[in-house]
């Protein structure tokens, strides 16, 4: 073909010839790789299985490692009140915290308000990075249960929190009339300290933060609060029950 007899016509006609020859090679060239593509993922595990399996082993292993979601109740708790009663407050407190003796009328009050209504389950919460003496005075008071004398020794423990020396627990358990003897035996042996650091291991699990720490039922109440607080909850508690 004589280059110098075309016009610029056919000239443009060859251009964009050359031009669709390319770009149909190259659909070529690019459908042949995707088809190989897809061959070798066919030949491979899928991957999104394996990451749901990772995902709930994960959480299993989640689940197993904090089983605590709620307060427990425990064969060695102290309870106040009738045991078969339907509302079950839970009570986290520090004998050497003021703000948990400060509540400690409130909590015997709603006994009187809700007889037969109302349980109380005492859960051991010294604190003893801030109250260096609260860890001996719940192994004295867990020693006055032992003697069924919780309530009257706890009574006594709050209104001395000024001294919880060794010396002044002795002195309160004689006041309560408490077996001295036994007392003693009871501080000194390993599983009544077991007993508080379940509580402990227990209120950690819940991430409960300080003292005073309430649950009543499966409803939270933190810190100083009012009667009426209690008895909000308490009465939506009791309507569930009807």
């Amino acid at each position: 073909m004589n280059l110098n007899k075309i016009n610029p016509f056919q000239l443009i006609v060859l251009a964009l010839s050359a031009i669709g020859f390319i770009f149909l090679i190259l659909a070529i060239i690019n459908i042949a790789t995707l088809a190989n593509s897809n061959q070798t993922n066919n030949n491979q595990p899928a991957l999104t299985n394996q990451s749901a399996d990772i995902v709930s082993k994960n959480m299993v292993s989640f689940l197993a490692d904090n089983p605590i979601v709620e307060p427990q109740i425990r064969d060695t708790d102290p309870i106040l009140g009738s045991k078969e009663a339907p509302i079950t407050i839970y009570e986290y407190s520090s004998l050497a915290c003021p703000s948990s003796a400060r509540m400690n009328p409130l909590i015997k009050e709603l006994l009187k308000l809700y007889p037969d209504k109302v349980k109380i389950v005492w859960k051991d919460l010294p604190l003893a990075d801030v109250y260096p003496n609260a860890k001996g005075a719940h192994l004295a008071l867990r020693c006055a249960q032992e003697q069924n004398k919780f309530s009257e020794y706890q009574e006594l423990l709050f209104a001395n929190q000024n001294d919880l020396s060794q010396k002044n627990l002795l002195a309160l358990a004689n006041q309560a009339g408490l077996n001295l003897d036994n007392f003693n035996t009871c501080l000194a042996d390993s599983q009544t300290a077991q007993l508080i650091n379940e509580n402990i291991a227990e209120a950690e699990s819940l991430d409960i933060p300080g003292t005073p720490h309430f649950y009543i039922n499966s409803q939270e109440l933190l810190g100083i609060s009012q009667l009426e607080d209690f008895q909000q909850i308490i009465d939506a508690e009791l309507s569930k029950k009807l």
